[in-house]
This record gives C-alpha cells, sequence and structure tokens, in this order.
C-alpha cells in the first residue's frame, strides 16, 4: 500500500490519490474527514453527513481518482462516504487481513500478500523494533526471530512490535521461545497473525 501511495507513475495515471488507514476507527466520519480535507473543501462548522456526502460526490464526479484504504477490518459501505460508481475510470485498493471484507466489498481482484527477499526482511524487523535493537547480544536473537516470521511482511510487523516492548536481553530470550511455541500459547499482541498471513488480501 505504502509503495501504491508513493509511486509516481501510479500517481499519475489519476488526478488525486487519497490514501487513508482505518485499523482503529472503521467509521464513514473518518473517511470523509480524510477525503475533505484531501479534497481541501472547507466544512468548518458543518455537520450535516448528508452535505458531506453530496460535496465528496460532487467533488470527484468529474475526476479520475485512486482511493486507497489500509488496514480495514470491517466492511465498509463507501457510498455512505461519497465515493460512488464513476465513469473517469477511478480505482480503490484495499488491505484487509480478512479475505470476507474483499467478498463484502465485491472487489474485481484479489493479490495475495507475498514473501519478502531475505534481505528486506532483514532490514525491515530493525527498522520496526527501533532502539531496543541496539541491545548488547541481541543480534544472535533478533536472526532467530527473523528467520521464525518466514518473510512474512505482516508477521514481521507484528512481532517487531512486540519486541519494540523488550529492553532486556532476557525479555528477548523470552520472547523467543514464546514465538517458537506459538500458534499454541498466544503472544501478546498477535493474536489474528494466523489468520493475517495466510489471508492478507488486495482488492481492487
Amino acid at each position: 500500500m505504502h509503495n501504491l501511495k508513493n509511486d509516481e507513475e501510479i500517481a499519475n495515471m489519476f488526478d488525486i490519490v487519497i490514501s487513508v488507514s482505518v485499523s482503529e476507527d472503521n467509521s464513514t466520519e473518518k473517511l470523509q474527514q480524510v477525503i475533505l480535507g484531501r479534497l481541501k473543501l472547507n466544512v468548518e462548522g458543518n455537520n450535516d453527513h448528508g452535505e458531506f456526502v453530496w460535496r465528496i460526490s460532487k467533488e470527484l464526479e468529474s475526476k479520475g481518482y485512486l482511493f486507497l484504504l489500509d488496514e480495514v477490518s470491517e466492511t465498509l459501505e463507501l457510498h455512505r462516504v461519497g465515493i460512488c460508481e464513476d465513469e473517469m475510470d477511478s480505482k480503490y485498493v484495499l488491505a484487509s487481513r480478512y479475505e470476507h471484507v474483499c467478498y463484502d466489498m465485491e472487489v474485481d481482484e484479489f493479490v495475495n500478500e507475498k514473501r519478502l527477499l531475505d534481505s528486506d526482511a532483514w532490514k525491515m524487523f530493525p527498522e520496526k523494533v527501533g532502539r531496543n535493537i541496539n541491545l548488547p547480544g541481541v543480534e544472535p536473537i533478533e536472526r532467530l526471530v527473523v528467520n521464525e516470521c518466514a518473510d512474512l511482511p505482516l508477521l514481521i510487523d507484528r512481532v517487531a512490535r512486540n519486541f519494540r516492548k523488550k529492553n532486556n536481553i532476557n525479555l528477548w530470550r523470552d520472547g523467543l521461545q514464546s514465538l517458537r511455541r506459538w500458534p499454541n500459547i498466544k503472544v501478546q499482541g498477535m493474536e489474528e497473525v494466523d489468520v493475517a498471513c495466510s489471508r492478507s488480501t488486495i482488492g481492487f
């Protein structure tokens, strides 16, 4: 999703690219506010949801747009936001851990999450972990942890977030042992990783 957002060639195919992560709040209000801001529509002091829908729809009807929705966990009714079908060859792309969300939103094409190259996995993990990656003695444990992630980017992201909280070598050792026993036990913050890795999809 990040690559799509920052790809100049793709951006040049559309009049406007709108990107929003909806992982924590799938409300139409949040989506509307992001879109209104991106379209530079002034709605200060106005709380009329119906007018927001009309203004967004009216503004986009003459534009070719690419709408990027990341971390979608529930079905979204885009027409309630103001995103309607048009004849400008516009598209929306959504990334979700849940295949049924893509089906419910009637996507035309599915793209399964691909494994990273080993070199990219090694680069991604320390970037996500942050400063605790520099703790004395962590490097050999880090390599074993990354190997357990099997080059799956979503799993690397979840595991790295968990290890980001570990500020001493003993916690890293315990974390590695817990990861090796998973899925027989649940590591905090990783309950959905098995679904995420096998069913991470992008719908066009």
